[in-house]
């Protein structure tokens, strides 16, 4: 009796390591309560299959350079579904009306998506590659029509795939897919292996 009661366990414990050594560091949370969106957003804003993407921080500055900046938005290229779209770093929108994208890294003081969209309003962000947030937000002028966020942890750098496979899966969150329920008010986190 004694035996079958040890053999489960020891095969649940050996089936547990097994998942959590292929486990991946990152986190991706897609919330959709209150958002925006509407059908056919995105595909109206990147009619010429671009769509300029501001990025602030960086886990591995003081701040972005451009060269991070052109890596963050080359690894976005494409992450969207339904549409090629190439994301064209620029710096932070100041047209009324125009469509763009915000990505954050490491915002350190509460801000909303708003004001990542307005930016009226200075966001400071930290370099940290032991917990690494990733915030973005698609945009119409002022007001943000979808966003996401997720994180990383222990990064060793830009080619870090944990990096790679965070920066990729937070965009693709960004948008909607349409077999979505995106006006549930539904939150989904996700886990990502690499």
């Amino acid at each position: 009796m004694e035996t079958t009661v040890k053999t489960p366990i020891i095969a649940f414990l050996a089936v547990a390591g097994l998942i959590t050594a292929g486990c991946s560091q990152v986190k991706v949370i897609d919330t959709e309560y209150g958002q925006n969106y509407y059908d056919g957003a995105f595909e109206f804003a990147t009619m010429d299959g671009s769509l300029k993407t501001a990025v602030v921080g960086s886990p591995f500055a003081a701040e972005a350079t451009n060269e991070f900046a052109k890596s963050v938005t080359g690894l976005m290229k494409n992450a969207t579904f339904g549409r090629d779209v190439t994301f064209v770093p620029a710096p932070r929108n100041l047209e009324k009306n125009a469509f763009h994208s915000v990505i954050v890294f490491n915002g350190v003081q509460p801000f909303t998506e708003r004001e990542m969209c307005e930016n009226d309003v200075p966001i400071k962000t930290r370099a940290s590659r032991a917990q690494t947030s990733m915030h973005a937000v698609f945009c119409h002028g002022k007001f943000p029509i979808s966003y996401s966020s997720g994180f990383a942890l222990n990064l060793a750098g830009p080619a870090d795939p944990d990096f790679q496979i965070l920066v990729r899966a937070v965009a693709q969150a960004m948008i909607p897919r349409y077999d979505d329920f995106h006006s549930s008010g539904s939150r989904r986190s996700s886990e990502f292996q690499g």
